[in-house]
């Protein structure tokens, strides 16, 4: 079983790519462009982040490289660059009108308004893709 990794401003330290992406380097290594991931983001928005190398979607690799316990252990500089990371990842608007809904083959294809302005996007199979809330 492996053990946990605690990240710390006092064993590593986030920066940002020159791309705008967001990299991990702690005293050994340079581990490049890595993905910050909420463990728990309905309850712990700014604790218990996984951090992950770029490649972390493939499964035949174990590429956590640590948690972050509170972010609010780092400084401001480290906090915001993380937040940044998990404002992107987590970017959901919110819909607030919709305009038409076209049905091709088994797609839906939605056109509405939103909280961070107009989209477009395809439902495949409409019955079993949404959940009515009521």
């Amino acid at each position: 079983m492996n053990e946990l990794n605690y990240l710390s401003p006092e064993n590593g330290e986030f920066y940002e790519l020159e791309t705008g992406l967001i990299a991990y380097r702690d005293k050994e290594t340079d581990y490049g462009r890595v993905a910050v991931l909420r463990m728990f983001p309905l309850e712990y928005k700014d604790e218990f982040l996984s951090v992950r190398t770029e490649n972390y979607e493939r499964r035949d690799k174990n590429n956590e490289i640590g948690i972050i316990r509170k972010l609010s252990a780092f400084n401001a500089l480290q906090q915001e660059i993380v937040l940044r990371e998990l404002e992107k990842r987590y970017f959901v608007p919110e819909i607030t009108k919709v305009e038409s809904i076209e049905e091709e083959f088994a797609n839906s294809i939605w056109k509405v308004e939103t909280t961070a302005g107009k989209a477009e996007f395809t439902v495949n199979d409409m019955g079993s893709n949404l959940l009515n809330l009521g």
